[in-house]
């Protein structure tokens, strides 16, 4: 078979290691930066950082904020807002201009208590938790007491100043009293429900009535009014099955609450307290 020749190249190949070591090196490296992307330096105390994440959010929030997708300009103006005031709340922070100012202090304390209450969240109350508890508060899960009442009703309007003194003397004659447009009979009426058609204070004044005969005049924010209690029952335990949504409720403030206030005397706990 006829010698093979050997090129220049390959001649000098074989007789320089350094340089098949150089060029498999950087063929190496080559290789390296192709598979793996140069990775960004860790930011510093002096970087603003614009996450894609935190972009997307503010570009979502200018599209809620004014009914259509922002503009490229619409989203570079509102970059720049966020660099500049984080700029100047940097800033502000190392001149220490947040110590000593009562209303940054309160908003921080703010926060911070929001913070342990989100992070303070219980979890539903199981039955056995919620029928303790309502059993533990009875007072707040009572089924108000109820009244049945006819009245005859003498209006300020037509009557004027005059009002009281008719209904009075209707009260001893039996003459009728002038229409009323919610109606002369109440059923299964509470003194709330009669505040709120009548106010407060003749529902107050009712409440104190015996069952039995006419009574008046009473006052409300209408005119005058002769009234009869014909019926009246008591409030008492409401069924658990009413209440359970209120009850939960209750015990999920209350435990939260609790949480707070156990987390908060940790917190302070850290502390020593010195008085100069």
């Amino acid at each position: 078979m006829p010698e093979r020749r050997e090129t220049a190249a390959i001649r000098a190949w074989r007789a320089h290691p350094l340089l098949r070591f150089a060029l498999l090196g950087a063929g190496l490296f080559a290789l390296d930066r192709w598979r793996s992307p140069p990775r960004q330096p860790p930011a510093s105390g002096q970087d603003i950082v614009l996450s894609r994440d935190f972009v997307a959010g503010l570009r979502a929030g200018l599209w809620r904020e004014r009914g259509r997708e922002p503009s490229d300009a619409d989203l570079a103006a509102r970059l720049a807002e966020h660099v500049r005031d984080e700029a100047l709340y940097r800033s502000a922070l190392a001149r220490g201009l947040d110590r000593g100012d009562g209303i940054i202090r309160r908003r921080l304390v703010q926060k911070a208590t929001y913070l342990l209450e989100a992070e303070s969240e219980p979890a539903a109350p199981d039955e056995a938790t919620l029928r303790g508890w309502v059993d533990a508060h009875p007072e707040r899960y009572q089924t108000a007491a109820e009244l049945d009442l006819e009245h005859r009703f003498f209006s300020a309007d037509r009557r004027g100043a005059r009002a009281a003194a008719e209904a009075a003397e209707a009260l001893a004659s039996g003459a009728a009293g002038d229409p009323f447009l919610r109606g002369e009979r109440y059923t299964d009426a509470t003194t709330a429900e009669l505040a709120g058609v009548f106010g407060e204070g003749f529902a107050a004044a009712v409440a104190a009535l015996p069952v039995g005969g006419w009574t008046g005049p009473i006052a409300s924010a209408l005119g005058q009014h002769l009234v009869r209690v014909t019926a009246r029952r008591a409030g008492g335990p409401a069924p658990f099955a009413a209440v359970r949504g209120a009850a939960a409720r209750d015990w999920m403030a209350a435990e939260r609450a609790r949480r707070v206030e156990a987390a908060t005397r940790a917190l302070v706990g850290g502390f020593r307290v010195v008085r100069e």
